[in-house]
């Protein structure tokens, strides 16, 4: 049920959806790595989680490279993970995929590859954490906000 027995640590997740952009990744984890974000404040692991997808035609070595460089990656706040999918997945189904909590004091984020975060994101998603993980009208809170791009008729 999730419920925790009093001897389970919280521990914090970076999820990071990626497939073969090394460029981009690594100018996330750049900002991730930001002295600013504060990782040891809440006295919890900050474990990464790299979910790498599999192109759909040939894979190249910008693929190979991608896994290379996410396997070698020193992260001193945590441990470093690497799943690498056996067939295409999709965007869809890695996000549908990416987490599920263990118990109740799990927490993460997940991200694509093509984003960057900035120095306070750890401390607003704990605090949001903090103030919302027993609400149950809520089911996840966001890092950006979503512009309604509105349709136009198309004639």
């Amino acid at each position: 049920d999730g419920t925790l027995t009093g001897n389970e640590q919280q521990h914090f997740t970076i999820v990071i959806l990626t497939m073969d952009r090394l460029h981009s990744l690594q100018r996330l984890v750049r900002s991730l790595m930001h002295p600013d974000c504060q990782y040891g404040k809440f006295g919890m692991p900050v474990n990464i989680e790299f979910h790498i997808d599999r192109p759909k035609n040939k894979t190249d070595e910008s693929w190979f490279d991608l896994i290379r460089w996410t396997t070698n990656l020193s992260w001193p706040y945590g441990s470093v993970k690497s799943l690498v999918a056996r067939e295409n997945m999709g965007l869809r189904d890695a996000w549908f995929n990416a987490w599920k909590p263990t118990n109740n004091n799990d927490r993460a984020i997940i991200l694509e590859d093509d984003v960057e975060v900035s120095p306070p994101w750890f401390m607003w998603v704990n605090g949001a954490y903090d103030a919302y993980a027993n609400v149950r009208a809520v089911a996840g809170f966001s890092l950006q906000r979503q512009d309604l791009v509105p349709l136009t008729d198309r004639q």
